[in-house]
């Protein structure tokens, strides 16, 4: 008998042991390893500088690749968190959001002061509005409202906002642009009529012979992109500079509808136009 019980309670321990060791290797073959995160990009600088036409603000970070960034106006800068209303000097506010990033090391302490006074032309200080869950935030207090490009630029990692310090066609507006052979203050020949409204520029030829058909394209304060299609129907790019004091490209003449009229015998077709 105590053989029987003996043999029997081996049998049950090794079955019990045949299941432990077949529940473990399922458990390793089925697990998955934690996967790893991208580490926060950390800033680590931050500069201001004047540059003809513009200023320029740079955030750095450690590292090669520039983080996703938001830039926008708002009306006033509010801290991420607490929701206070952040006082900065200026009429007008940039915020700058930096994505999957931090402005602190792993101990907690600041990697950058964001914080600062410039006194550009345009760009009079920058002030921290948060550095929280992955997003670095700061405010950039401006003279006034004014055009602004963003890039992201790598080796090393850079976020640059390029602000104008020069005067683009106010949105709303519409400026006639002309641009031909003229002759006694008459327009004659070849001749293209070019429209400005709210930054962007569009236009056609009058009834004159033109080797342009159309010209299209953007002007801003810091950067302007024409295109003109020839009569093949291709568009090729034309450079040209936006000339803000004068609000008109380099080489055309601004002309009310009336002037246009007037110099091309009725043959422009100003009716209908953006700027009616």
């Amino acid at each position: 008998m105590r053989s029987l019980l003996r043999a029997g309670t081996t049998a049950l321990v090794a079955a019990l042991l045949l299941l432990l060791s077949a529940a473990g290797a399922g458990v390793a073959s089925g697990a998955a390893p934690p996967a790893a995160s991208d580490p926060l990009a950390t800033v680590v600088a931050l500069r201001a500088a004047h540059h003809p036409g513009f200023d320029r603000v740079v955030l750095e970070v450690a590292g090669d690749r520039a983080p996703a960034a938001s830039v926008r106006y708002v009306r006033t800068l509010v801290q991420d968190g607490s929701g206070r209303t952040l006082a900065m000097p200026g009429k007008a506010i940039l915020r700058i959001e930096l994505r999957d990033a931090q402005a602190h090391n792993d101990a907690g302490r600041a990697t950058v002061r964001l914080t600062r006074k410039f006194g550009l032309p345009v760009v009079l200080a920058t002030r921290s509005a948060g550095d929280f869950e992955g997003i670095v935030s700061m405010g950039v207090g401006l003279t006034r409202t004014a055009a602004f490009e963003v890039q992201r630029l790598s080796n090393p990692g850079r976020v640059v906002v390029d602000i104008s310090t020069r005067t683009a066609p106010p949105r709303g507006s519409c400026v006639y642009l002309v641009k031909g052979l003229r002759y006694n203050g008459i327009y004659t020949g070849g001749f293209v009529v070019a429209r400005v409204r709210d930054g962007r520029l569009t236009g056609t030829t009058g009834d004159f012979y033109s080797e342009w058909a159309a010209i299209r394209g953007t002007v801003s304060a810091t950067r302007t992109r024409l295109q003109v299609r020839t009569e093949d129907g291709a568009w090729q790019a034309w450079p040209q500079r936006w000339l803000p004091t004068q609000r008109r490209l380099a080489g055309w003449t601004m002309a009310t509808k009336a002037q246009l009229r007037t110099w091309s015998g009725g043959g422009v077709p100003v009716s209908g136009q953006p700027c009616d």
